[in-house]
């Protein structure tokens, strides 16, 4: 097991279920390893999941918002580390793409899921 947080210089450096911390907006969403990609990618699992910070707690829904292959330069790329290991998200239901990210493709990921979350809760409210 690898000293939490790190900055994975290849792909065998990870296993399912790291996660790692993706700023945007002033808040942080996550992306967690669902599998390996060769020697540098990873396929991975942007989550529904925006916190004011780095971590993610043992009660927080870990559910994928989005999914694609993704080069591990790409954390330290969106200024994030690896912070810990989960258990890896359920995928039943969801399509996984064979699509590579860009980059700076899972700060726009997870720009549209605070999106997301900010409709979810205005409907509560409204709701309630």
């Amino acid at each position: 097991m690898p000293d939490f947080p790190f900055i994975p210089t290849n792909a065998t450096e990870l296993e399912e279920g790291m996660y790692w911390d993706i700023f945007q907006e002033g808040k942080f969403g996550f992306a967690v390893v669902i599998g390996r990609w060769n020697r540098v990618g990873v396929l991975a699992g942007i989550l529904t999941l925006v916190r004011p910070n780095n971590t993610i707690d043992p009660a927080d829904e870990i559910k994928v918002f989005q999914t694609g292959y993704v080069d591990v330069k790409s954390i330290k790329y969106c200024m994030g580390m690896v912070r810990g290991q989960v258990t890896p998200p359920d995928l039943t239901g969801l399509i996984i793409t064979n699509r590579t990210l860009t980059f700076a493709e899972p700060r726009a990921i997870v720009k549209l899921a605070i999106k997301e979350n900010g409709k979810k809760k205005k409907q509560l409210a409204r709701e309630k």
